[in-house]
């Protein structure tokens, strides 16, 4: 009767989390995570996973299935609620913020995925692209439809900007809620979970609503890059 590979994998994903949320992807080799997730065999996790890219993937797969579950979910109760009214901009980031919040609150696998995902943003040596097979269905697409649509008028440049700047500031947000949730770093205490929501869709409405600076929408550089887009 062939050996069910479920129970190693799933000893080999934990050790990882445990070890890259705390210490950051680079900073873990394959032969730690084999050792703390009690393997013998010292090829492991390459047999399981085929390299740490491999193993990886594993890790966020089902972050991104959950994700964009609540997200849609979360879109669908606005709408039963709302009905024909508009979503206001509290309403559209609350959709980006919750969901992902409430994802870390499950337990410590959600908060250590949460805190790998946020170093993932920001590490060149694994940029975010190589993921999207598996990362890019997220439910962002519906949930930067539902934030643009609410958001005060702005030129696209701006816009995106801070979009970009939006999504980077929730992960690394919630990533440090995380890591003071699970006694990191030391004597840091994490506030409770409705109050650090409330505040972070708060913080996120200011930067998406906060007025625009006018001269920098005509800078001589940024007409140029309109006119070569126009042409």
């Amino acid at each position: 009767m062939p050996i069910d590979p479920a129970p190693t994998r799933a000893k080999l994903i934990d050790a990882a989390i445990t070890l890259m949320s705390r210490r950051g992807v680079d900073g873990v080799s394959l032969s730690e995570i084999n050792r703390q997730a009690g393997q013998r065999n010292a090829s492991a996790l390459q047999y399981h996973f085929g390299s740490k890219d491999g193993l990886l993937r594993a890790l966020l797969h089902p972050f991104a299935e959950d994700l964009r579950a609540r997200r849609v979910a979360a879109i669908d109760e606005l709408h039963a609620r709302l009905g024909d009214t508009a979503p206001t901009l509290p309403d559209a980031v609350a959709v980006m913020v919750h969901p992902v919040v409430d994802y870390a609150a499950e337990g410590w696998r959600e908060r250590g995925t949460v805190a790998i995902l946020a170093e993932l943003f920001s590490n060149p040596s694994y940029p975010l692209t190589e993921f999207d097979d598996i990362l890019g269905d997220r439910g962002t697409e519906a949930v930067t439809a539902l934030v643009v649509a609410a958001a005060p008028p702005m030129a696209p440049e701006v816009r995106a900007l801070r979009l970009h700047g939006a999504y980077l500031f929730v992960n690394q947000a919630v990533s440090t809620w995380a890591r003071a949730v699970d006694g990191e770093p030391d004597g840091d205490t994490a506030p409770p979970i409705e109050l650090f929501r409330d505040n972070l869709v708060d913080m996120v409405v200011g930067v998406l609503g906060a007025p625009v600076a006018a001269e920098s929408l005509d800078s001589p550089e940024l007409v140029r890059r309109r006119q070569r887009k126009g042409a």
